[in-house]
This record gives C-alpha cells, structure tokens and sequence, in this order.
C-alpha cells in the first residue's frame, strides 16, 4: 500500500530532509533505511525512484509488515517523453 505521507509522518522526519516528495508505504518486505555501513534501500513507484528514509518492523499475528517513509530521489520529472532536438 503507497500513499503521499501525512503531515503527522512527516514530523518523524528531521526538517532539513524533508523534500516535498515523500510517501509512506506498508510491505511484506524488509525495508531498510541507511546506516553508516550500508546504503537504504531504493524503491521505485509510479516511474519514480524514492530511498528509504524511515523504516519500522510491524507484527500483526502470523504476518508482518514494514511501514516505511521514503523520500523523492529527484523533484524533477524524466524527460524521456520529449521529442529531442
């Protein structure tokens, strides 16, 4: 499940990182987000790439789930639809 990140979410995020471009999303997978010894995790939705800022294991019964914040990798739209010059 995606959805573009509440203004409560968005709180978790420290101010300096907070771009405009971020959605929440439950998974079945294991989400990670980055430490000093490994990059986060990439994801890519709708044709865009987001990276993994926040990421928390979630167990309900005999499943669980990662709800995780990811941030737009880059505000700007791909131009690979325009005509070239």
């Amino acid at each position: 499940v995606v959805q573009p990140a509440s203004p409560r979410t968005l709180m978790m995020l420290p101010d300096l990182t907070r771009t405009g471009g971020e959605i929440e999303l439950w998974c079945r997978f294991d989400l990670k987000e980055g430490t000093q010894g490994s990059p986060p995790d990439q994801i890519t939705f709708d044709g865009q790439q987001y990276t993994v800022a926040n990421a928390m294991r979630w167990n309900m019964g005999s499943s669980s789930f990662t709800k995780a914040v990811a941030q737009l990798r880059a505000l700007v739209a791909s131009d690979s639809g325009l005509d070239s010059e």
